[in-house]
This record gives C-alpha cells, sequence and structure tokens, in this order.
C-alpha cells in the first residue's frame, strides 16, 4: 500500500473509531445529594425547607418518625409534635440527612 492511500485511510479510520457509540459520553454525572442544614431546631406547627446544595430532581425525602416531623416532595418540613425525627434524602445510592429537633415555644 503506498503512503498516499495511507495518509487517507488513517483520518478515515480516526473519524469512524471516534463516532463509536461511547455509554459515557454525553451521560450526566450522578451528583451526590447532599443537604445544606446538617440540624434543624423548629416550632411545633412550623414550616422550614431544607436546602440541597446541588439542585437536582428525582430527589425522595424521607423522615424517622414522621409524628414528630416529615418533609414532602420539596423538602418542606413540618414539625408535628415535640421531639427528634432524622429527614433523609434520597436518590439513586446517594443519601444525606438532617436531624430535626422539634420544640415547644
Amino acid at each position: 500500500m503506498s503512503m498516499k492511500k495511507i495518509l487517507y485511510i488513517l483520518p478515515l479510520l480516526f473519524l469512524l473509531v471516534s463516532c463509536q457509540e461511547n455509554p459515557d459520553y454525553g451521560a450526566e454525572a450522578d451528583p451526590m445529594v447532599a443537604i445544606e442544614e446538617d440540624s434543624l431546631t423548629i416550632l411545633v406547627g412550623n414550616t422550614r425547607k431544607l436546602t440541597l446544595s446541588v439542585r437536582i430532581s428525582g430527589v425522595q425525602w424521607n423522615a424517622s418518625d414522621s409524628t414528630v416531623a416529615w418533609a414532602n416532595y420539596q423538602g418542606r418540613v413540618t414539625a408535628e409534635s415535640v421531639g427528634e425525627s432524622v429527614i433523609y434524602a434520597e436518590r439513586g445510592a446517594h443519601r444525606d440527612s438532617c436531624v430535626v429537633t422539634v420544640v415547644e415555644e
């Protein structure tokens, strides 16, 4: 094969290889779920929004004791009764928590 042919074929091969499907190309990284607040004290009957350090969708909010405090789908915590509840933000394998202490006035 002549050198001229090789010089024409090499760029074509490079183009073919670079166009191959790459499963990681363009995929968004799954940022870790991180609640900015480590702990929170709130009065019975009040609400407070927890803040994620990275704005992402698909976060599920759960509570260790929803009779004390719980969080809605947006991370807004509602204080129900005096005590302590751990609020969890979860997305995929990532999870973070905030200890919520509910007190009376």
